[in-house]
């Protein structure tokens, strides 16, 4: 494998996080140009896209079972870049929630092709390390959208959608590096046995921590206005800290697993409750960037370990199909979270976003616990 495949095959991590960091900071801003609109379509400006996601990712396993991996990559990247864009131009809350749709039907025939083509090039031992740096590289991506789109959107809110230009040297790198009849999808034979079953239980836990975890990126921007912390800029530079510090996790995983050991995931658990507990008592904007930070770091360095264990074992030829349904559970959690913000609110009648921090801080504590448990009794059993 040329250095510029492995580029190519990477650089496709660039994106994912870019669809909704894009704008997210500018999501004050939209929420005064469409003051008309109720505040919960313009959140939906932020994850729409992850609903339009779910169905793409499907019709990307029937794709790649007919036509090249490249095809499907390249038709996917142009529907995100020219949808990304353009969303910017129009005037038009529906219009904009429909290129938004758009957005998340190309990024879904590009999503699971991320990661399946790091389980096809590297075997088990190199897999993990790849994903760690894979999701590095989505924070990275992610860390410098937010802060350009912080200052952009201080002069217009239409500017951040710019960053969807990013699309484009995407594109001529898998134009150029990845070869057209390589990784043609082989439809699952019987003789491969049935589809693992594992794969859908950890897309079940998946979609419950992404639901958790998304909360942040909807929320940000009018948290730090409505409590006076800060402005887009500074929402920017908060769920900036988010990725910055994600991307570190990813580059640091493998030492992190061997200090943390088995304790690993409640060890995550616990960090990512300490960050939202620091939103909720946040009263100054340097605690809502140790938050973030908290939280950025512990929720990436999980995602890899995912997506290691849903591929662990998969015959290649389902490979696309287990990273295209976990995929799929991350962006519907991400469409899920500001409905599952607004049933927290009914439900305890208190709708602010710090209330709603507190929760996800007292979910994830109890979650913690849960797993802890779990793991020293099974030490015990044995």
């Amino acid at each position: 494998m040329t250095q510029m495949l492995k580029y190519a095959i990477l650089s496709l991590s660039l994106l994912t996080i870019v669809s909704t960091s894009a704008v997210s900071p500018a999501l004050a801003e939209m929420a005064a140009y469409f003051s008309s609109a109720e505040i919960f379509l313009v959140q939906l400006v932020v994850v729409l896209h992850a609903f339009a996601i779910v169905p793409s990712l499907l019709a990307a396993i029937w794709l790649a079972e007919r036509f090249s991996r490249k095809k499907v990559l390249l038709a996917g990247l142009l529907t995100f870049t020219v949808s990304g864009i353009l969303g910017g131009a129009v005037s038009n809350i529906y219009v904009l929630l429909t290129l938004r749709l758009m957005l998340g039907i190309g990024l879904g025939m590009v999503v699971p092709f991320s990661t399946s083509l790091i389980a096809d090039f590297f075997d088990e031992g190199e897999r993990q390390k790849m994903l760690g740096l894979s999701t590095s590289l989505n924070m990275i991506g992610g860390m410098f959208a937010l802060t350009i789109s912080g200052y952009l959107a201080l002069v217009s809110w239409r500017l951040p959608f710019l960053i969807y230009l990013c699309g484009l040297p995407v594109f001529f790198l898998i134009l150029r590096a990845l070869p057209d009849d390589h990784g043609k999808s082989q439809k699952a034979t019987s003789a491969s046995g049935k589809f693992p079953t594992h794969v859908y239980k950890v897309a079940f836990i998946m979609l419950l921590f992404s639901i958790l975890f998304f909360v942040i990126t909807p929320t940000m921007a009018l948290f730090l206005k409505n409590n006076g912390l800060g402005d887009s800029r500074m929402a920017g530079f908060a769920i900036a800290f988010t990725t910055l510090f994600g991307a570190m996790s990813g580059f640091v995983l493998p030492r992190t697993l061997k200090i943390t050991g088995r304790f690993f995931m409640p060890v995550m658990l616990f960090i990512i409750s300490a960050g939202f507990l620091f939103l909720y008592f946040s009263t100054f904007i340097g605690m809502v960037f140790i938050g973030a930070s908290l939280i950025g770091f512990s929720n990436r360095a999980i995602y890899p370990i995912f997506f290691y264990k849903a591929t662990q074992g998969v015959p290649s030829e389902y490979s696309i199909r287990a990273t295209a349904i976990v995929s799929a559970t991350i962006y519907l959690g991400q469409f899920l979270a500001p409905i599952f913000q607004k049933c927290v609110g009914t439900l305890f009648q208190n709708p602010s976003t710090r209330f709603l921090y507190l929760f996800v801080a007292i979910t994830t504590i109890v979650s913690a616990i849960f797993v802890l448990l779990k793991i020293l009794f099974q030490k015990k059993a044995l």
